[in-house]
């Protein structure tokens, strides 16, 4: 695993400066008067002209800049502008944001003047002037003790990643990795209480932050993880038509000694803690790593890491196997719950249907209201049974609970049984429907019911986005082993870059249903699984300049010589 002393110390330093960043850091310990900085008579005139600088700020961003519960604005931010007013009689008035992309344009929009905590980029170099540097602050990956450790940016492929709203880091994490998924947070304080929950994998934050909320909030399950990038340092930024006051704020910061850095540093970052175990630790190996045993002691704190990692995986591995138990079991639960749910479902619908059926036969035949208003109760009641079978078919294909029975039977009757049964709701709309078979009889060895279920979806979607008073064609052909079945429309088409991912689960394309139709985006996903257990391939053709959409299945004559 890789290791940077230098990385590993500042992290330690800075985990064990917030430990007590609640009591100490809000101690307010006064800060030691200074003498006055010798200014110029241009900028005391400037000073004097402009009585009040307004500062924004976020009103969260320990220990930099955050409030405590009584109001007040406290940090280490707070501490630097008050040296810099006491040397040079600027007056501070604070506006604090709850997030960093707000504050950002409020100072862009001419609502403030300085900003006391900004890293430098390119960006807002269009309209900040920065000070010299002041603070560094080191990004960390922050994970839930239960995950794996992370090493690098790129080890965030594949997960959900906490991050700032308009934070600067954003490019450079989907830059190393791009399959990450980045959700965005107002406040570091959100994202790890995100983290926490669940909502994300992974955190990307200021090892500073980080530390003081995990501590502060007893986010028992978080831990801080590598120290990833380089140091960001901090600026105070200034409005650009003010080149005279980011002079003055350079000065003011030169003219800080190394005692009063020292100072803010202990009160806010490296925070006096009483001795301990871990403290002795981190003393022994700065001193030692000058010796000459250095390497005898780097082979010993890799053993003990090694020895520590052994055991979380140990216990992850007890946690995952427990995991996967009780999954299992509520696997099992659903499977029944929803073949509990069709059941129960079925019987009602089917038995409405069936009154409606003889409400039908008792009402006048001059009654057409009546007639209508049955006919649509039935026609709703077979969309609901359609979606609940869809429902179904769904959850045994993702289980794997579908059994298939292979049987001889003819493809043609079977395609004209499935479009003599769909031509009454291709009549509602105008829609023909033509079969075209290439023999009389096509004999195939199949899943009749699972390849009627494919080309009832294919059909009904031809119809569903087919405008009205057009043609829907069904083509059966024989090739080498197997049959091509080809579904053509003359709707809108499916768009080249849609061709693919229209079959995935709960995708639906840019087209729109012409009759109002709605769809769930599990017909598609329906056909490829199970025309793939048939040992069957299904995709979109291109249509060239004709209009309309062709769907193309291949069906293997006899699946045990696919």
């Amino acid at each position: 695993m890789p290791f940077s002393l230098q990385r590993t110390c500042w992290l330690v330093v800075c985990v064990l400066g917030f430990g007590t960043v609640l009591g100490a850091a809000q101690s307010g310990k006064p800060v030691p008067a200074v003498s006055s900085l010798a200014l110029s008579a241009e900028e005391q005139s400037w000073i004097s002209a402009h009585p009040a600088i307004r500062v924004v700020t976020l009103d969260d961003y320990a220990p930099y800049l955050f409030k405590k519960p009584t109001g007040e604005l406290v940090g280490l931010s707070v501490d630097l502008l008050a040296l810099i007013s006491r040397r040079t009689g600027l007056k501070f008035e604070y506006r604090p944001y709850q997030s960093v992309s707000v504050a950002m344009e409020e100072f862009k929009a001419g609502g403030g003047d300085v900003l006391p905590a900004v890293v430098r980029s390119a960006s807002r170099e269009q309209f900040i002037l920065f000070s010299q540097p002041y603070s560094a602050a080191f990004a960390v990956i922050v994970t839930r003790v239960d995950s794996p450790y992370l090493n690098a940016v790129q080890d965030l492929n594949g997960l959900r990643v906490g991050t700032l709203h308009g934070a600067l880091q954003k490019e450079a994490i989907l830059t190393a990795a791009p399959a990450c998924k980045l959700i965005e947070y107002t406040t570091v304080e959100e994202s790890l209480l995100g983290l926490a929950s669940g909502q994300v994998d992974a955190t990307y934050a200021s090892v500073g932050p980080a530390a003081y909320y995990i501590k502060s909030l007893q986010l028992t399950n978080l831990r801080l993880g590598s120290v990833v990038g380089q140091s960001n340092d901090l600026h105070i930024g200034v409005r650009k038509d003010w080149p005279i006051l980011a002079g003055i704020i350079d000065r003011a910061l030169a003219d800080i000694t190394p005692a009063e850095r020292k100072m803010l540093d202990d009160q806010w970052i490296f925070v006096a803690q009483s001795p301990n175990r871990w403290l002795g630790i981190l003393k022994f190996v700065a001193v030692v790593a000058a010796a000459a045993i250095a390497v005898s002691l780097l082979l010993l704190y890799f053993y003990r890491r090694l020895a520590r990692e052994l055991s979380e995986r140990r216990r992850m591995q007890a946690e995952l196997e427990a995991a996967h138990g009780r999954l299992a079991r509520v696997s099992e639960e659903k499977s029944e719950m929803m073949g509990s749910i069709a059941h129960d479902l079925r019987n009602p619908i089917t038995g409405f249907m069936l009154s409606g059926e003889l409400l039908s036969t008792l009402v006048e035949p001059t009654n057409r209201e009546a007639h209508e208003t049955i006919t649509a109760q039935k026609n709703a009641c077979r969309k609901i049974l359609a979606m609940v079978d869809e429902l179904v078919t769904t959850h045994m294909l993702e289980t794997g609970r579908r059994e298939l029975k292979w049987e001889r039977f003819d493809f043609a009757v079977l395609l004209r049984e499935a479009i003599a049964e769909m031509s009454g709701v291709a009549q509602r709309k105008g829609i023909t429907l033509e079969f075209n078979s290439e023999l009389p009889t096509m004999p195939l060895v199949s899943d009749a019911q699972a390849l009627r279920h494919v080309v009832d979806n294919l059909v009904s979607n031809a119809i569903k986005y087919s405008p009205l008073h057009t043609g829907v064609v069904v083509d059966l052909r024989l090739k080498d082993s197997g049959y091509i079945l080809r579904v053509i429309d003359q709707g809108p088409g499916v768009r080249p870059d849609q061709r693919e991912s229209i079959f995935e689960r709960y995708s639906r394309g840019s087209a729109q249903a012409t009759g109002g139709e709605k769809s769930t985006g599990l017909g598609l996903w329906i056909v490829r699984r199970t025309l793939t257990e048939l040992h069957g391939q299904v995709w979109c053709e291109p249509r060239d300049a004709s209009p309309g959409a062709v769907f193309a299945v291949f069906v293997p004559l006899d699946p045990s010589l696919a």
